[in-house]
């Protein structure tokens, strides 16, 4: 990308009218970015005079596009669709639930432009949690950048603490031509976000890195939220159809700290069972930390985001960020 007048950004936000969606447009609407933003909103709900009443309130509130998608279509469908009605150089994506700070896009911007156009940013986050208010330190500790692939830096080793590495799709700032290039796979019950990432690095060639400033809250665990359910089935097919692209002990750790955590979550012999055969297959044992992802799952959901918060060393992430804002 050539450095000049600064590129426009379309920031496609997927919604099913949730009450947080004005809080993310206004988030988008603050930024500090100098540049055209362009907001685009996919509501993934029927139309009804509610519906239409609430979309007339957000073009007032400062959208630029509604799309609809006759609901019912999910993420991927709905991001789709944003995707091809953006008109921006750059685009971003933020789910409805989140919200950006203010510096967000003029610094991801700024970094787009000493990277090339198949590069894929993300930031540091908070999360939030819903139930107290409480935020976590600047996460992750560790960030990606080139030249290490996604699906290592993502899942090799992966650590049982809330500062484990990670690309939150909320968080992302890549070219429009790259999204639209690789679409999203709109048929996959889960592991959609992990899925493009790791297409956009097999198919286009992208790598992947992150600015160290905190760019985003994450509200983790909304209502709705995929995150929330344990279907270790989809997880344990999405990681074996990509089992020629990764390499063993990646995919080891992965069914470890995913799959199998699902299953004990969901207390499925078989889903236990699954997940290790599966591991053993390929005649490796895995890391540490996601063995202890793993028996996390038989914690309850909502001890374990309490106790998550409080695995994380302020001063480690400090140290690490360089002087995180």
């Amino acid at each position: 990308m050539t450095v000049g007048t600064r590129p426009a950004v379309s920031v496609v936000i997927p919604t099913v009218l949730r009450d947080q969606l004005e809080r993310a447009v206004r988030s988008v609407r603050s930024q500090s970015y100098d540049g055209r933003v362009e907001v685009v909103v996919v509501i993934d709900r029927p139309k009804t005079p509610e519906s239409e009443a609430r979309a007339e309130r957000l073009t007032a509130d400062g959208v630029d596009r509604i799309v609809w998608t006759g609901g019912g279509r999910g993420g991927g469908h709905a991001r789709n669709l944003g995707i091809s009605s953006a008109t921006g150089v750059l685009l971003g994506l933020l789910d409805d639930d989140d919200e950006w700070l203010p510096h967000k896009l003029d610094e991801q911007v700024e970094r787009m432009h000493a990277g090339a156009d198949e590069l894929v940013l993300s930031c540091r986050i908070v999360q939030v949690d819903p139930s107290t208010g409480r935020s976590s330190v600047p996460v992750p500790r560790t960030l990606a950048s080139p030249p290490q692939r996604i699906e290592e830096y993502l899942f090799r080793r992966r650590r049982p603490s809330i500062d484990r590495a990670a690309f939150y799709t909320s968080t992302l700032l890549l070219t429009r031509e790259l999204a639209r290039r690789i679409p999203w796979d709109e048929d996959l019950p889960r592991h959609q976000d992990w899925d493009w990432l790791l297409r956009l690095q097999r198919d286009a060639d992208a790598h992947f890195a992150h600015i160290p400033s905190v760019g985003v809250r994450i509200h983790a665990n909304s209502d709705g939220s995929i995150s929330a359910s344990s279907d270790w089935e989809s997880s344990l097919r999405w990681i074996q159809a990509w089992d020629r692209d990764i390499s063993g002990a990646t995919a080891v750790d992965f069914v470890t700290a995913q799959t199998l955590r699902y299953a004990l979550d969901g207390r499925s012999v078989v889903g236990v069972r699954g997940a290790v055969s599966a591991v053993w297959r390929h005649r490796r044992l895995p890391a540490p930390g996601p063995t202890v992802i793993a028996l996390s799952g038989l914690i309850p959901r909502r001890h374990l985001a309490r106790a998550l918060m409080r695995t994380v060393d302020p001063a480690a992430v400090a140290r690490s960020a360089g002087g995180v804002r």
